[in-house]
């Protein structure tokens, strides 16, 4: 997601947007930002644009970032609690400023703080929308539009006001096809049950292929990731290269002779399908989750309702090409997705759309009766 948020950050400001982001100032790196950051006191307004049109290509190109603490004055805060109180810091700042334009929210629980500015939002569903705590910020920011990362993942939740579907962009310019692949495969991913870690290692030792594992234990399952997969990590034939950044891990999904990613749950998205195929390396997974929108069965990989077909397709990966892989994701770029969300900005802001809160309820006039 961090990712993708900053492709979508740079393509706003190529365009010419004046963008203002929010976030934990040990978020930022010299992928987003050369310019040192600002702090939230000492920051000016901006507007994404000043035209009556709202056309916000017409905007000059100016960044803010603004630092938002995420830590409480005693103790440690919660995952959850911290984003709470990152939004609610969010959200005073835009009413206090009063001249913004749009809120692209990337949080689970953001729509309950934006909800009640007079401001358009929107979140983009990064997460499961059917599950806590998202579904609680759902129910009680009633009507606040989300946009989906794919058919999937629209279908799986059809109570949510969705605006539509805006899949996740990458830079093809980086993720390209390398000089070489060799015989191994490649599972990146948080590494645990959901993401099929240990299903993966079992079937390139039943394939009788060596498998990378790229990644950490998941976040959401560490119990998982110590009782089903990191007892297997020793296997020879697995090398575990633990997480890595971008450029380190480029090589090791270039080389591959396929993504094994035989996933559990129903991933909304899933951008290593896409970073994978783009460098002209076929995916091997399962029928859950967004996985055939991305992956052309029999085409580009294989999409398999049972782990086990998937051991005969690891064994032979070679068969699928290189440049159909790569064709099949070419419309995943990270500008036909900044233009994708340009488009949406501007429908919000001409209808003036906000998130419909829930009614106050009265208060009695004299008290209950036991």
């Amino acid at each position: 997601m961090e990712r993708v948020f900053a492709s979508l950050v740079q393509g706003l400001l190529r365009w010419g947007v004046r963008v203002t982001v929010f976030a934990h100032p040990e978020s930022f790196n010299d992928r987003l930002t050369d310019s040192p950051t600002h702090r939230l006191t000492d920051s000016p307004t901006h507007r994404l644009t000043d035209s009556p049109t709202h056309r916000l290509t017409d905007s000059p190109t100016e960044r803010l970032l603004v630092q938002v603490p995420t830590y409480a004055p005693v103790g440690r805060l919660h995952p959850q609690a911290a984003e709470m109180r990152h939004t609610q810091v969010a959200a005073r700042f835009i009413s206090d400023v009063g001249t913004f334009d749009i809120i692209h929210d990337h949080t689970r629980l953001g729509a309950v703080d934006f909800a009640a500015l007079d401001v358009p939002a929107v979140t983009t569903a990064h997460y499961d929308p059917t599950r806590d705590p998202m579904r609680w910020a759902r129910e009680v920011a009633a009507g606040h539009p989300y946009v989906a990362l794919s058919n999937a993942q629209m279908r799986s939740a059809p109570d949510v006001n969705w605006t539509g579907v805006i899949p996740n962009g990458i830079d093809q310019s980086f993720y390209r096809p390398g000089e070489d692949r060799f015989g191994y495969l490649v599972h990146i991913a948080a590494l645990g049950p959901r993401k099929g870690t240990d299903l993966a290692i079992r079937i390139a030792r039943a394939a009788g292929r060596q498998l990378v594992v790229i990644g950490s234990a998941d976040r959401a399952d560490p119990e998982g990731f110590a009782r089903e997969v990191e007892p297997l990590l020793g296997d020879e034939h697995v090398t575990w290269l633990d997480e890595q950044s971008g450029d380190a891990k480029l090589p090791w999904l270039q080389g591959a002779a396929a993504l094994l990613h035989p996933i559990r749950w129903d991933e909304p998205f899933g951008l290593v399908y896409v970073e994978a195929l783009a460098c002209g390396v076929p995916v091997l997974t399962l029928n859950r989750g967004a996985a055939p929108e991305l992956v052309q069965h029999g085409v580009t990989g294989v999409v398999a309702d049972q782990w086990t077909d998937l051991i005969d397709a690891a064994r032979d990966p070679h068969r699928w090409s290189p440049q159909a892989c790569r064709a099949s994701v070419s419309h995943l770029t990270d500008d036909a997705m900044v233009e994708a969300y340009l488009n949406l900005y501007e429908q919000l802001i001409d209808r003036g759309t906000r998130p419909k809160p829930i009614p106050r309820q009265r208060r009695a006039s004299l008290p209950i009766s036991p």
